[in-house]
């Protein structure tokens, strides 16, 4: 059911980043369902997005969990 749920949470924010690019809560919040589902590589990316597009005063809290993902992609 979880599974499910996380599933169709990442059919609508790939929607939402898709429909705005820009928007730094979209990137994040489909990093956030792609760690969920174990998907490393790509909750790196789209947090990477969101650090790079983000206002200034997210960057360090998204650098930390960038950081964070990194350490355990490298276990």
């Amino acid at each position: 059911m979880i599974r499910g749920s996380l599933s169709e949470a990442r059919r609508h924010f790939r929607r939402a980043v898709r429909m705005h690019p820009d928007e730094h809560e979209f990137q994040f919040a489909l990093a956030r369902v792609e760690y969920e589902l174990g998907n490393l590589r790509r909750a790196s990316r789209y947090l990477g997005r969101a650090r790079s597009i983000g206002p200034a005063h997210y960057a360090e809290r998204y650098q930390a969990k960038l950081d964070s993902i990194n350490e355990a992609r490298e276990r």
